[in-house]
């Protein structure tokens, strides 16, 4: 327990990096003594960033720089732990991306749409679709479809970037190590308790890239 426990704070402390970095303040961090019915085992709660990409860069720290404290190669970077981090990226691109949905076609369409879609492609068709709105569907489906091998793509390409820029800042790791190793003993650390822990890193290693120092002080 203690393993996994520190893991799911490590990837937690993760996530508040890269939002101090981004400039953005870390609200409360926890570790959450049973998991969710969702398998939601801890959380990072920080003020939401006013760009979506700073949203999928701090979402995608925490399995990023989890699979690097434990090793695992790029393409072995999200694990079934990461699968809300995954999906809530997926949706950002999504989003970002921006398929147009016809207004006949919505009431067809679920909340899930890649599921949906997927379903569609493989011809099964929601009740009541015929003729030619079914066709529509179909045709949407596969731009839709690929849409979703762009949005993959994408997802890849930030990973990559998300790796990159830790590994070239000399603070990311350490500062993640300190931030994990007190919310592992308390189990909880608030905004206060957050901005504490940063200064004593300040003070105890000090902060070796302009941008990180720039953030901490802010």
């Amino acid at each position: 327990m203690g393993t996994e426990k520190y893991t799911i704070a490590f990837h937690e402390a993760a996530h508040a990096t890269m939002s101090i970095i981004k400039g953005y303040t870390v609200l409360e961090l926890k570790i959450h003594d049973e998991p969710s019915t969702d398998g939601i085992a801890g959380h990072c709660r920080y003020i939401a960033p006013d760009n979506w990409l700073n949203e999928a860069w701090i979402t995608l720290a925490g399995p990023v720089a989890t699979a690097l404290h434990h090793g695992r190669k790029e393409r072995a970077t999200f694990t079934y732990q990461d699968d809300r981090d995954h999906k809530k990226c997926r949706n950002l691109f999504l989003k970002f991306l921006n398929p147009e949905v016809p207004s006949e076609l919505l009431p067809f369409l679920t909340e899930d749409m890649p599921t949906t879609v997927e379903c569609i492609l493989e011809g099964h068709y929601p009740e009541g679709v015929s003729g030619t709105l079914k066709g529509k569907l179909t045709r949407f489906s596969k731009l839709y479809g690929k849409t979703l091998k762009q949005v993959d793509k994408l997802l890849w390409h930030e990973t990559s970037q998300v790796r990159d820029f830790i590994g070239r800042n000399p603070d990311y790791m350490p500062l993640t190590y300190h931030i994990a190793d007190e919310l592992f003993i308390k189990g909880k650390m608030d905004q206060h308790d957050v901005r504490l822990s940063l200064r004593e890193f300040l003070n105890q290693q000090g902060i070796k890239n302009a941008q990180t120092k720039q953030s901490i002080a802010a």
